[in-house]
């Protein structure tokens, strides 16, 4: 991870330090402070090369963390054949 000063300098030197990526939106649960609806129609799971491309790329930028949101995590399953 890294601190509030190396967060302050990435923040002045217009760095990136972290990125959040959302895998999907399905959800199993019904979680009171959630945003996502569960059991929705329209369920948007995102492709893995595609973030494994992101991925690679932000850490070519000095990426830090990666944050990963969206869904019920554990229902992402992997859209790729590697």
């Amino acid at each position: 991870m890294y601190g509030a000063e190396e967060a302050y300098e990435a923040r002045d030197s217009d760095r990136l330090l972290a990125i959040r990526l959302e895998t999907n939106t399905s959800c199993n649960l019904r979680c009171r402070y959630c945003y996502a609806q569960s059991g929705g129609d329209s369920v948007k799971i995102a492709d893995f090369d595609v973030l494994k491309r992101v991925i690679s790329e932000a850490k070519e930028l000095g990426i830090k963390s990666v944050v990963v949101i969206g869904g019920e995590n554990l229902l992402f399953t992997r859209i790729s054949g590697n």
